[in-house]
């Protein structure tokens, strides 16, 4: 599989909306706007963002896999794993832990008195627990995404093809049960564990496994032309009404699709200003091979601005226009974009080139950025 830029851009697409979910996006959202729709789909409800990620993930690594699986024919199977394990944890692990080890440093409480969850990727499981949220709360997705990537590699090399696609299926089924029984059943607000959030990885999986076969793939993308537009009517249909629970437990699935359809549009795109000015507009692009570091230190820039920054230009005599909202936002976004480019420069980029050394068997310019 071709890296495709278009999906970078996709990543900048889903930290934007992550970004605008944990710091807001208006200071005043009035209610039958707009800005309340958008606020209740995508952002407090099933954090849109986050499902993209998700959906991405599935889809990206079970292509990877599946492409390498087909190309050694059933031969170096552990050599598969170990090689996706070895380029897994150059790309997760050197900035999420030192970041944990700021954070112990820094003495935050949660990480200083429960560090094994944080240091083991299980920190969505002490959420779960607790019912509450921490300082840190936005690494429980990367413990989702972690602990999806210890299982999955073994499922898609040693599961016969044959039953792949009914497996895809059960574990959208899965996710969907799952979070409905967590919800509604046991009245846990907090859907946080991997098999809750099963389905946007299953969703993914299942567009890169019906896209090895030509005549899978137009008539999965064909008939997913039907279904998509009953999925966005129900979304309209339920989402302004806070109480109607259904959209609770199954907004991940319209979150899931709607996350779908951006990656068969960025793959297929044909309309050339679109894949010029966006999907391969350099700054998206960009921003995409920085979105881990974005969503890892983004959630606590926020309040170390507001706490710390706009308080002291307050005491120095700072006109309030530089201490106001917008620009304060503006402040931020730069701040986590420098931030993030250095990261990435100095730390990231450095450990990334290492996985040359463990390629899957593809060449550099056909393997999938991952």
């Amino acid at each position: 599989m071709k890296y495709v830029k278009g999906l970078d851009t996709l990543r900048a697409l889903a930290v934007f909306f992550v970004i605008i979910e944990h710091w807001g996006w208006n200071p005043v959202v009035k209610p039958n706007t707009l800005s309340a729709y958008i606020e209740h789909i995508f952002l407090l409800k099933t954090a849109f963002g986050v499902n993209l990620f998700f959906v991405l993930s599935g889809f990206l690594i079970t292509g990877i896999l599946l492409n390498e699986k087909e190309k050694y024919k059933g031969k170096d199977r552990f050599l598969i794993i170990k090689n996706f394990f070895i380029r897994r944890s150059l790309r997760i692990f050197p900035i999420y832990y030192l970041f944990i080890l700021a954070c112990f440093l820094l003495c935050f409480p949660t990480v200083r008195e429960h560090l094994i969850y944080f240091v083991t990727y299980t920190a969505n499981i002490l959420i779960f627990r607790r019912h509450h949220t921490n300082e840190i709360s936005h690494v429980w997705t990367l413990c989702v995404e972690e602990q999806f990537y210890i299982i999955w590699p073994w499922v898609i090399i040693f599961v016969n093809n044959k039953y792949l696609k009914p497996l895809f299926i059960f574990t959208i089924i899965v996710g969907l049960a799952s979070r409905y029984v967590t919800l509604y059943i046991h009245h846990n607000d907090f859907a946080v564990l991997v098999y809750q959030l099963i389905d946007s990885f299953g969703v993914g999986a299942l567009y890169a496994y019906v896209r090895l076969n030509d005549k899978s793939r137009i008539k999965f993308e064909s008939g997913f032309k039907v279904v998509l537009p009953i999925i966005i009517y129900f979304a309209l249909m339920v989402a302004p009404f806070p109480g109607v629970a259904i959209f609770r437990a199954f907004g991940h699935v319209v979150d899931s699709a709607l996350a779908l359809a951006l990656i068969m549009f960025a793959i297929n795109n044909k309309i050339e200003w679109v894949r010029k000015y966006i999907m391969e507009n350099p700054v998206l692009n960009y921003i995409g091979r920085i979105s881990y570091g974005i969503y890892l230190y983004h959630y606590n820039l926020d309040p170390m601005y507001n706490e710390n920054i706009i308080p002291y230009l307050k005491a120095l005599g700072v006109s309030p226009a530089f201490t106001g909202y917008y620009f304060s936002y503006g402040m931020k976004l730069a701040l986590l974009l420098i931030i993030c480019s250095l990261s990435y420069k100095f730390i990231e980029l450095p450990l990334l080139n290492l996985k040359k050394k463990f390629q899957y068997g593809a060449k550099k310019k056909d393997a999938v950025a991952s």
